[in-house]
């Protein structure tokens, strides 16, 4: 089914590019050949036709490639994230019985680390060294269209990762609902910000490839400059952006209003609530485009879209009409339908949501079940209201779990792992917003992670983060970490989550002060005081904990590359941490890195066609 569409698509447009990426570029029929030999090289491997593999790669054409090959070879894809700790790593790779790891030269030290920690016997298959000798012709293949095509592991409140298993036919369905509502052609240009671990990212994919438009991967990680996404989206002349509000409101922060966003035609936000400030900076920077708000999980990915255009006025942020063949229901706490008005569960009625968790049918059984008249129902976990013209509003959660720049996080999952540290007696991880001491700017607030944990021993915030880093991935780091004597409890016994900010003692560095000697590291110096909004800091304290979360990394490398001409890739701010260190890499080596360039040939005509059918099928959409 995918794959017929994509290799229909080659077929007509071989020439076209698929993918464009900072080093590259691949047209479709590169593509569709890349894939085919992988696809060979992995039904070359014994038993392995329909069994899972791990993707690890990097947020490039290359995982694109991987994951084209392995649904060609009746395969099961599982994307790794290489920053993700080897322990995780390790039970992914356990939980999924995978046999086969796809990586490429930069990860395979990685692969082979990962696969020598296991003795299960696991192949490794280096894609830089799939060479033309592999015949590329497309495999004919006959898949069935409820096989499963991948499994997203996402935070489990057990302290284990729980994988989402999604079929070919559920996207299949979820792509063209995508590509109709969002009317995508192949003059189009999407940008690919969403982690392939993120479910985010599987519209973004097959809406391109199955529609013959040009995809943009863009990884903030190791970008060099994204101190001017805005000039990067008019070179490249994007005509839809998608991300995570945090994102956006990063990149609105950025613009001065003089900016001609001609080309872009659509804004799509999803993964996060989107806040009414979020639809005033549309109005104000972009006059010629479309604003998209997405409901959806990693079980169902697209449930519902709402479309906003400039004439429109708010009152309250809804999650839209749903797509086809798909209900939104409110259910109160007797499990009937809530009154209008009334809060309840939001659970989606669709038969295409997830056939479930991979190895957790008690989980399973719980949030996946069927109404014998309604059909298969998936409790999403949030709470919503049903208001007076239909619309739903998103009211918080029924659990715990938040969401933080589109990574979904049970708190209990980090909980969990602390408590198994000998020294840690309690614990509890909150998520907050806005840091503590900076004046947030409105409609842009950062949330950040917060755990309190109790203690006989002394910890300094650099140990647990060390510990924690160890079996967790970057996301679910909490940013502060306050010691208790013990936890504040109501008279039920519950903890007083109110009581904790007022109690403890916040971890410092552990670093003894170290005053900055040279000019350079004055400089350095008072901009993170700046981003931090703290009075002093050492050249050894560690930039994250200070306190520091993904987002004031994007705003060190801007404020670097704007006062101090410095332009670095964010991931050198990862691995360089404190002033001192970072000036031991800026001092050896070069910062600066070149940005490919390529010949712009996108007809303004095929865009402001794009404009037009989008502007019909809204005002159709609005008449009925």
């Amino acid at each position: 089914m995918l794959i017929k569409k994509f290799e229909e698509v080659v077929r007509d447009i071989p020439d076209k590019v698929a993918i464009k990426t900072e080093e590259c570029y691949l047209t479709y029929d590169c593509l569709n050949k890349y894939a085919n030999r992988l696809g060979r090289l992995i039904l070359n491997i014994k038993k392995n036709r329909g069994q899972t593999l791990a993707l690890l790669l990097g947020h490039d054409e290359k995982m694109i490639i991987g994951m084209i090959g392995v649904i060609k070879a009746g395969g099961v894809y599982i994307p790794f994230d290489p920053l993700y700790p080897l322990e995780r790593l390790k039970y992914m790779l356990e939980d999924s019985a995978s046999k086969v790891i796809i990586t490429n030269r930069e990860y395979f030290r990685l692969a082979a680390k990962l696969r020598d920690s296991l003795d299960e016997g696991i192949s490794v298959i280096n894609i830089d060294d799939v060479g033309e000798s592999v015949p590329a012709e497309n495999l004919e293949i006959k898949i069935n269209p409820d096989k499963i095509a991948y499994i997203l592991y996402t935070s489990g409140s057990t302290g284990r990762p729980k994988g989402v298993v999604q079929n070919q036919k559920n996207i299949f369905y979820y792509t063209f609902n995508w590509i109709e509502r969002f009317s995508v052609t192949g003059s189009d240009r999407m940008t690919l910000f969403s982690s392939f671990c993120h479910d985010g990212s599987v519209p973004d994919i097959y809406s391109v490839l199955l529609s013959g438009a040009t995809l943009y991967p863009y990884d903030i990680k190791s970008r060099a400059n994204i101190s001017k996404p805005e000039e990067w989206l008019m070179k490249e002349r994007i005509t839809i952006w998608h991300s995570v509000p945090t994102l956006y409101r990063y990149f609105v922060n950025t613009l001065t209003g003089n900016e001609k966003f001609y080309a872009l035609r659509l804004i799509i936000l999803g993964g996060e609530p989107v806040r009414e400030h979020d639809l005033m900076t549309f109005k104000k920077y972009f006059p010629y485009s479309f604003f998209g708000n997405i409901y959806g999980q990693t079980e169902s990915t697209v449930t519902s879209i709402w479309l906003f255009s400039q004439e429109d006025n708010f009152e309250e942020v809804i999650i839209g009409e749903p797509i086809g063949d798909t209900e939104i229901l409110i259910i109160d706490e007797e499990g009937d339908e809530a009154d209008e008005l009334e809060t309840g569960e939001i659970v989606v009625a669709s038969p295409y949501v997830s056939p479930g968790y991979l190895n957790r049918v008690e989980v399973t059984s719980k949030v996946f079940t069927r109404d014998k008249e309604v059909g298969q129902l998936y409790w999403t976990g949030d709470l919503g209201r049903l208001l007076p013209d239909g619309n739903v509003e998103i009211l918080g959660r029924k659990d715990l779990q938040v969401k933080i720049r589109g990574f979904r996080i049970e708190p209990q999952e980090i909980e969990t792992v602390l408590l198994q540290h000998p020294d840690i007696s309690e614990t509890i991880v909150i998520a907050k917003e806005t840091a503590e001491g900076r004046t947030p700017i409105r409609g842009s607030e950062d949330h950040y992670l917060c755990l309190y944990f109790v203690s006989k021993a002394d910890f300094k915030a650099a140990e647990l983060r060390a510990y924690l880093s160890g079996k967790l991935p970057y996301y679910m780091i909490p940013s502060r970490f306050v010691k208790l004597e013990a936890m504040p409890l109501l008279p039920n016994g519950k903890i007083d989550r109110k009581y904790l900010d007022l109690s403890g003692t916040r971890l410092g560095t552990g670093e003894a002060y170290v005053a900055p000697e040279t000019d350079f590291e004055v400089q350095l110096t008072a901009i993170w005081k700046e981003i931090l909004n703290l009075d002093r800091i050492g050249v050894n304290d560690n930039f994250f904990d200070l306190g520091a979360t993904s987002m004031h990394v994007i705003r060190l490398n801007n404020k670097l590359k704007e006062t101090l001409g410095i332009d670095v890739p964010m991931v050198s701010i990862y691995r360089y941490f404190s002033i001192k260190s970072f000036v031991r890499y800026l001092t050896g080596g070069e910062a600066s890195i070149p940005i490919f360039e390529e010949v712009n040939d996108r007809l303004d005509k095929e865009i402001e066609k794009s404009k037009n059918r989008l502007k019909e099928k809204y005002k159709r959409t609005r008449s009925l």
